[in-house]
């Protein structure tokens, strides 16, 4: 029940257009909105203040109940995206994000200042698409490369694995990027 309430009341609207405005994260855009997640879980899951001034950590239940944090959730609407470029049935030269000639999975990621471009789609889509397709353990099913649903939920497996490791009490660059184990 608290799942589903969290899910549809700050979720949904955390998801809202994520690929647009979530590409600030590299700038720490993001960690205003996770604190109000992480803030939501408490109230929800009635967790008590140890304290007057510590909060009590939030990672146990982000665990328990396969909750994705924001920065998962710009992950996995990323790499969703990324499969419908993979999956454009265009011309290789029409895609707007190109895929290696020599191996179909991978993309090509753009050339250019890394720094201006970071936050761009267009440049986080493809790194974060070869990232994971490192990963081929989580994708190794044929369905996940034609079907969008079975890649999504390989994709939230995974974001949720890489999110639930290390200590409960602490949130880790692992627990918060695909690109950390690069």
């Amino acid at each position: 029940m608290r799942r589903s309430v969290f899910e549809s009341l700050v979720q949904s609207h955390l998801r809202y257009a994520l690929c647009v405005w979530g590409s600030s994260s590299s700038s720490n855009k993001l960690l205003p909105l996770f604190k109000l997640q992480k803030d939501a879980i408490r109230i929800l899951y009635n967790i008590p203040k140890s304290d007057k001034y510590a909060k009590p950590h939030t990672k146990p239940i982000f665990k328990s109940e396969s909750l994705l944090s924001i920065y998962s959730l710009y992950i996995v609407s990323i790499l969703s995206e990324m499969f419908f470029y993979f999956q454009c049935p265009d011309s290789p030269s029409n895609r707007p994000v190109q895929f290696s000639s020599r191996n179909e999975i991978l993309a090509i990621i753009p050339s250019g200042k890394r720094r201006y471009l970071s936050s761009n789609f267009m440049f986080a889509g493809p790194r974060l698409w070869n990232a994971a397709m490192k990963h081929r353990n989580y994708f190794a099913s044929v369905s996940c490369l034609f079907s969008l649903r079975s890649f999504k939920s390989a994709s939230v497996r995974l974001v949720l694995d890489l999110q639930k490791s290390g200590p409960d009490n602490v949130w880790t660059e692992q627990n918060k990027s695909l690109l950390s184990n690069n």
